[in-house]
């Protein structure tokens, strides 16, 4: 009864489920996110978007290392659509980077699940990969590194976007592929 419950369930639910889980700390905002994350992340991102909300470019920060272009730091991915669009509407605090990290993580698992069935290994393997991806050391290890989750998040559906291309012998998988690439380099510098 439970296994056919169960069955019935979307394996990227599944893998929410099991973000939230795995890092139910954060998720359920038990722990804040320590380091890198609140002491860089958080300030440059809030101050964009602040700029965003007022209606101007933030072309200079003048509140960090005596002022500097916010180009200057790769580590800042201002053309990167999720720091535009959350910038200009909602804005960013401590939650937003929780929820973020959060969805980041799971969205890396259902990358690396999307990546394991394409290569036709079974359902169960995939889903298991998409779990393994999520909870690896690496992902644990950089929780204070933003880039480097967010880059590990989309780097799964490059992959696949690319082998799409390569074994279709078609452009019709190019948008998609540069859509994804274009996703990596902004969100993810390194």
């Amino acid at each position: 009864m439970i296994k056919q419950f169960i069955s019935r369930i979307p394996p990227q639910v599944l893998l929410l489920l099991v973000a939230i889980i795995g890092y139910w700390q954060i998720a359920l905002l038990h722990n804040s996110l320590k380091w890198d994350m609140i002491d860089v992340v958080l300030p440059w991102r809030y101050y964009v978007s602040e700029a965003l909300q007022n209606n101007y470019l933030p072309l200079w920060n003048p509140y960090q290392q005596m002022g500097y272009p916010i180009y200057a730091d790769l580590q800042y991915p201002f053309w990167y659509l999720e720091q535009l669009i959350i910038g200009y509407t909602i804005g960013y605090n401590n939650y937003t980077l929780h929820f973020l990290f959060i969805f980041y993580i799971w969205l890396g698992g259902c990358g690396m699940y999307r990546l394991s069935s394409f290569l036709k290994v079974g359902k169960s393997a995939a889903f298991y990969a998409g779990i393994v991806y999520m909870l690896a050391g690496f992902m644990v290890g950089h929780v204070q590194s933003f880039t480097l989750i967010v880059g590990a998040a989309w780097v799964p559906h490059v992959v696949v976007q690319y082998m799409k291309l390569i074994k279709g012998n078609s452009f019709r998988h190019l948008p998609a592929a540069a859509l994804f690439l274009f996703l990596l380099i902004t969100g993810g510098y390194q």
